[in-house]
Formats: C-alpha cells, structure tokens, sequence
C-alpha cells in the first residue's frame, strides 16, 4: 500500500512496522476494522498494537511508556493543548511557549489530597489493616478422630456410609477413625475489606501519577532558580529565558510556587509510602486481587457506624467516582489526531513568535498565513496538512510534527537549514541526554513546553535559514556585468572590478545606496542584472547590521571574507577559511566557549561553501 511519508517528504510504500503519525492516506482505507480514513488522513494510533488496513496486517512500532512517562507526557500534551488553544484564540499575541501558570498552579494540595493527609494522620487506614473486621468461616473435613474439637452436621450419615472410617464395631455401637470435622477460619474477603484493599490500589496509582506531574513542574521550578545564580549562561541568553519565564509566570508567583511544589511534594511522598505499608499488610494479601468492587458502594453497617471504617466512603467518593472505562479505539485514535494538531499550531506560534522577535525581518501574519520580508528577499509562513512550510524566495524550510521522538529519523535538513525537519513533543524513553542543550540536529529535535530552550532552538533554525544565503553570496563575483556597469563601479570606487567581473566588499552608506539606485533606474541594464546588482548590495547591507540590535556594526573587509562587530550588544559575525572552506560565524565577541547550553542561539557557525576565485 502506497503512502506519503511525511519525514521523507515522498510516497512510499507502507512498511510492516509502523510509526504513528509518520505516514498520510493516499487513499480511502479502514483501520483495525472499526475507523474509516479519508485520503490524506494521517495514520495514528488507535491504541492497539495491531495496523490492519484493508485486511493487510501491520503493527505499530511504538515504544511502551512506563507509567511515570505517562503521566509526564499527559502533562506535556495538556501544556501544548492550553498554549494552543490560547494561540487560536488570539493569533496575533501569541503566548509564552514555556508551560503556564494556570498549569503550574495545579501541583498544590487540592481538597483530595488535604483529605488523604487527615485521614492517614489520624490512623484510620492502619487501623484497619492492623484490626480488621472479618467473617468466621466454616467448612467440613474429614480429619483424624483426635482432631476432631465440633462435629459437621452431616458426620454420623457420613460415618455411616463409609465404613473405612470404623476403627472397631461393637454391640454398642461403631468407634471412628475418621471423622467429618467442622473447621472454622476466617473470612478476609467480606465486601468491606474489598473496599479497602481497591481503594488502596486506587490510591497507589492515583500517588503515583499525582507524583510524576509535581516532580516534573518542580524541576522546572528548580531549574529557573539555577538560571539566576548560573554564571556560565551569558548574561543576554539568561535576560531572555527570564523573559519568556516571566512571559508564562507572574513572578513574583515563582517563589510561592517552588514552596508549594516543594510542599506538595512531602505529603505526595509520606503518602505514597504509607499507602505502599498497606498493601504490604495481611489484610490486603488476604483479599484476592480479582476481588472487584464496583464504583456504587453499598451502605453496610460497617462502612456507615464503624469509626474507621466509615472513612473508606469518604475516600472513595473523591478517587472513584465513576468507574474506569477504556477508551474505545475510536477515541483513542481522535486524540492522538488532535494532540498532534495542537503541536503543530504550538509550534506555528513560536515560529511566529520567533520571527516577530528578529530584529532585521518585518513579519505580517494573518489568519492562515505569516508574511515577513528580509531586505529584498520575501518569505512566507504557511500552514497546510499540520506541516509547517517557510518559504524565502525559492528556498524552503518543512518543519513536521509529530507527536514522539521519530524511531528512524529521516535526517533531510540539509546545512543550510532546508528540507525537511521532524520536530518531537515527546522524547523517547532510551533518550538519556539532556535535551535543554542539545542543538538542533539534521534528524529530529524534541521541543514542548517543558524545555527552556524550544524557543532557542527554533530561533537557532531560522536563523540559519535566512542568513545562510546571506553569508554564501558575500565575496562572489558577479559575472556577465555590462561594460556600462564596470566602468561605473570603478569610477565610485563601489566594491572590488576585476577581471571583468564585480563583487561588493562592504555596505554602502546612505549616499551611495540611493546614488546607486538612481543609477541602475536611469542605465540601459536589462531586469536581470539590475536585480542581481541590487540584490548583491541588499545582502551585503544586511550583514552590516546586528540581527539582534538592527543597528550599523563596525564591518572590516578582507579580502572577500569580512568580520563585524556590534557595540550594542557585544556580538560578532563574519567569515573566516579554514582548511580551505569559508566558515560563517556569528557569535558573542566576549565569549570564548560559545556551546549551545551556554549562549543558545546567540552562537552559530556553517560552512559557507569553497573560498570564491576571480
């Protein structure tokens, strides 16, 4: 079965083991049966492991998340679902990427949470477990006539109609061996003891998720504190994590908030251990574990008088509500689809945002689209297929998202920021790095709001995309220029003639931009080289201004390379030769290790191309 592979870019043919969210329809097929699917509608996961199209067997290859992964990337998806939400409802303000407050907020103690700690604090869940309440049980057995303490109602028929039993017959009677005893044991298993041992189970997985989430909005908490006592960040990246922080979070929040984290974290963590004793104790191994109860309890005695008892309804009215039911496929299937398209409206916003910020691009957005133009060139944002394309003349960047790390990455972006890149919601589980410092790669990178760094690394991206062109064309000579147009070169002394050919060496002041634009209107030149001459001086103005202030930077030419320096801000750019290739740099002049964790996207450098030859 033919379809399109959304990382390659390309109609394939649909392979035995399948990445969810990687491929789209090229035609009208069913799913495991149940889901139809339109053409070009994207193949997700039902939450099966089984693909089946059209009776043809496939299997998703998806790797199983532990339980705690779950619950992280439950809050992950639930960030990206509110920014998204937030982006649609007023585009031209998109919001911070980083997780909000509202969202922050909920890893305090809720009435849930408050009423565990009472009802732990005051005993009552080990009291029952260390006296609980049970039924006597009995059951007849055949057992040795010394053993014997309570005859079973049914022994003398018994005796008497199994003769092996006798020990001797008389005149008087008959003297056992055997006897059918009446044996008495106690019943664990009375509907209340259920109660309590699936409330404790309900607990447990309650805790356990509850846990993940607090740890995981506590880290964020501890790692904003680390950034404001963290001198190996440059001062400007760090001005700008703050500012994305506080963007996201009031802050004068962020204290109370790490204290209340901090303080959720202790009871979660008392209770997850005491709930953990519980169910090491006898009464819960007493009650079988295909012991169900449903969510309506009933109204016994005991759980309505008995003092401890009586706490298990109170418990389970918060944690069992209504009983658990498993998604369908059909539902499962929806989700994933729309997750997936809150990620990409996610990521259209910090693109958006990204561009907004720059100082040298103008960005236009409107409702489908996002125009912007960078000096000469024009560009455009565009939104189709949960794709998100960025065009600048006729080069073209694919961002694809997708909602987990890609198994087998395509690895099609190419070193001057085109093709196609597959952006990540959710790592992997075997990832292990640290995935805040990780530049982006030519494969996959992970962003979601949970990451200080997302908008760096998108930043680092488009960046390159737009200024690689910039820096390749500096120092190339133009050839095929009229005789007309050399002359007048020479004469202004404007840039480097030679061997009938041109090139720009440094940016024209005001004067002589708009002497040589009246020039180029009043000369004879045809549309095509007055264009290549205008665009060749755009480009070089440009890379005579900082992309971070807008302002004119001290620019030194060398010899078809140049260095430049901005006094604002402190940031340099240039090209330099390196075993013979022309390496384009821009980075921070006072700064000597320029690595992604410690200055972001602040620092860049790509290999231009070969040293130009007249």
């Amino acid at each position: 079965m033919k379809v399109f592979d959304r990382y390659l870019g390309e109609s394939v043919t649909l392979p035995d083991m399948v990445e969810p969210g990687r491929y789209r329809l090229l035609r009208r097929a069913t799913l495991n049966g149940r889901i139809v699917l339109e053409d070009h509608a994207l193949l997700m996961s039902d939450g099966y492991d089984r693909c089946m199209l059209d009776g043809k067997p496939h299997y998703f290859n998806e790797s199983v998340r532990r339980a705690d992964g779950d619950a992280v990337a439950s809050l992950i998806l639930r960030s990206v679902r509110t920014l998204a939400a937030q982006y649609r409802a007023t585009p031209s303000m998109p919001p911070s990427p980083l997780f909000s407050g509202e969202l922050a907020h909920s890893v305090r103690l809720d009435d849930r949470d408050r009423t565990l700690k009472r009802v732990i604090d005051e005993g009552h869940l080990a009291e029952i477990a260390h006296r609980p309440r049970y039924a006597m049980k009995y059951e007849a057995e055949l057992s040795q006539i010394h053993r014997v303490r309570r005859m079973a109602p049914r022994a003398v028929e018994h005796l008497a109609a199994h003769s092996e039993n006798w020990h001797s017959q008389s005149l008087f009677g008959v003297s056992p061996k055997r006897l059918l005893a009446l044996l008495s044991e106690d019943d664990w298993s009375i509907y209340e003891n259920k109660v309590y041992a699936r409330l404790l189970d309900e607990l447990d997985d309650y805790l356990r998720w509850r846990l993940a989430e607090t740890r995981r909005i506590t880290e964020q908490y501890e790692e904003r504190r680390k950034l404001e006592q963290a001198e190996y960040i440059h001062h400007r990246l760090r001005e700008r994590l703050f500012e994305l922080w506080g963007e996201a979070m009031d802050p004068a929040e962020t204290k109370r908030g790490l204290d209340d984290s901090h303080d959720a974290l202790a009871v979660l963590q008392d209770a997850k251990l005491h709930i953990g004793m519980l169910r090491q104790s006898e009464l819960y191994r007493n009650v079988p574990r295909v012991a169900r109860v449903p969510a309506q309890l009933r109204h016994t005695n005991i759980l309505m008088h008995d003092s401890h008892y009586q706490h298990l309804r109170t418990l389970w009215g918060k944690y069992r509500t209504r009983s658990k039911q498993q998604a369908r496929p059909e539902q499962v299937f929806a989700h994933n689809v729309e997750a997936l398209g809150d990620y990409a409206h996610y990521l259209r916003m910090m693109v958006h945002r990204v561009l907004s910020n720059m100082a040298l691009v103008d960005a236009r957005p409107d409702a489908d689209t996002i125009g912007f133009t960078f000096g000469q060139a024009r560009g455009r944002v565009s939104f189709v297929n949960a794709e998100i394309t960025i065009n600048l003349d006729e080069r073209a960047l694919v961002i694809v998202p997708t909602l987990t790390e890609p198994i087998t990455p395509a690895g099609l972006m190419k070193p001057d920021a085109t093709g196609r890149l597959v952006i990540a919601c959710l790592p992997s589980n075997s990832r292990t790095d640290v995935l805040e410092y990780v530049r982006p790669s030519a494969d996959s990178c992970v962003i979601n709001p949970f990451d200080f760094y997302g908008e760096e690394r998108i930043t680092w991206i488009i960046e390159r995309f737009v200024w690689f062109p910039v820096f390749e064309a500096y120092g190339r000579f133009l050839r095929r220029i009229p005789q007309e147009a050399l002359k007048w070169f020479a004469q202004k002394g404007l840039g480097t003639v030679q061997n009938n050919q041109w090139r720009v060496d440094a940016p024209s002041r005001a004067g002589e931009q708009e002497e040589l634009l009246r020039w180029l209107n009043n000369s004879s030149l045809n549309a095509e080289n007055k264009t290549m001459i205008s665009r060749a001086v755009a480009r070089t103005n440009l890379l005579g201004l900082c992309r971070h202030c807008g302002v004119s930077a001290k620019f030194k030419p060398r010899s078809g390379d140049f260095t430049a320096q901005c006094e604002s801000c402190g940031t340099h750019w240039g090209i330099y030769r390196r075993r013979g290739l022309r390496i384009g740099e821009m980075g921070l002049a006072s700064w000597q290790n320029e690595q992604f964790e410690r200055v972001g996207s602040w620092s860049s450098q790509f290999d231009v191309g070969p040293i130009h030859e007249p």
